[in-house]
């Protein structure tokens, strides 16, 4: 994930729609899932905080490579 925290838990994937566009496949996905993070709290020492995350982005499929671009909306990037 980063430098911050990690994915322990499954992540759900959430389909709103796709588009044939030709040359590839278009589709409106949302991404469900908890990010743990560890923290240093002076004087407890470590700590983890896990919070839920949402993910919204487009994502396109080449239907001759299956090359696949994801786009991110600007809010979540």
């Amino acid at each position: 994930m980063n430098g911050f925290g990690c994915i322990d838990d499954p992540i759900t994937v959430i389909v709103f729609g796709a588009d044939d566009r030709g040359e590839a496949i278009e589709a409106r996905i949302t991404l469900l899932y908890t990010e743990t993070e560890t923290a240093y709290c002076c004087p407890v020492g470590p700590m983890e905080q896990a919070t839920h995350e949402v993910c919204e982005m487009e994502v396109r499929i080449d239907k001759r490579t299956a090359v696949t671009s994801f786009l991110f909306h600007p809010e979540d990037t």
